[in-house]
């Protein structure tokens, strides 16, 4: 992905931050809610985690 940034962008930033908004607004009605992503999209900077804190979400890796 640090060869093709337009690439990441894609596959990863622009979706983790459009899954942060869905989970976000998901939240917002009743019953409970599970999200599991691949593991690309946990780590770094724009991972899903990092965009659900600044919507001020809670989230949590679960190791297994």
């Amino acid at each position: 992905m640090k060869d093709s940034p337009e690439v990441a962008k894609v596959l990863l930033l622009d979706r983790n931050k459009r899954w942060a908004d869905w989970i976000r607004n998901r939240l917002d009605q009743p019953g409970t809610v599970f999200v599991a992503v691949g593991a690309g999209h946990l780590a770094g900077k724009g991972s899903v985690i990092e965009e659900l804190n600044k919507r001020r979400v809670p989230s949590a890796r679960i190791a297994y």
